[in-house]
């Protein structure tokens, strides 16, 4: 979406109509957003823009045309087909986004690895008899200490 600092106040004007059209609060506007409730308060009061790099998110979680709430312009409610398009095209390009980023860092790192990493944090969430467990299976007495994580010994 291409948005111009001279539309700020009429997006942030509809924003805050569909916000109030469809009954959600604030609060619940925000964690929908994935933003801070002070975010939202700050985009009505004009503190903040930041809004302009979340189209998307704000047409699906209000779900509005992207058109409408940058432009004012054509149906201003998505119907439930054009919402679930624009939420699978937001999801590929997030997963784009991440096999990327992935892709960028384990090139910067060779020696990294995120299946290590997520069973790791697989072991830490565990309970102590099926970290103990998977420690016996290791055949270690103890898991090394890394960054925030804590070993124990058998």
């Amino acid at each position: 979406m291409d948005i111009s600092a001279n539309n700020y106040a009429d997006i942030r004007s509809r924003i805050f109509e569909a916000l109030e059209e469809s009954g959600m609060s604030q609060k619940e506007f925000a964690l929908r957003m994935n933003v801070a409730p002070q975010t939202v308060t700050d985009w009505k009061k004009g503190k903040s823009a930041s809004f302009v790099r979340m189209g998307t998110m704000l047409s699906m979680v209000l779900n509005v045309s992207p058109a409408w709430l940058v432009f004012g312009e054509g149906e201003k409610y998505l119907s439930k087909e054009e919402n679930l398009k624009l939420l699978k095209s937001q999801i590929n390009y997030d997963v784009s986004m991440l096999r990327d980023t992935i892709e960028v860092f384990t090139k910067a790192n060779p020696g990294f690895s995120f299946l290590g990493l997520m069973v790791a944090a697989a072991y830490d969430q565990a309970d102590k008899g099926t970290q103990a467990a998977v420690r016996k299976l290791l055949d270690v007495n103890e898991v090394p200490q890394e960054s925030g994580r804590t070993s124990e010994a058998m």
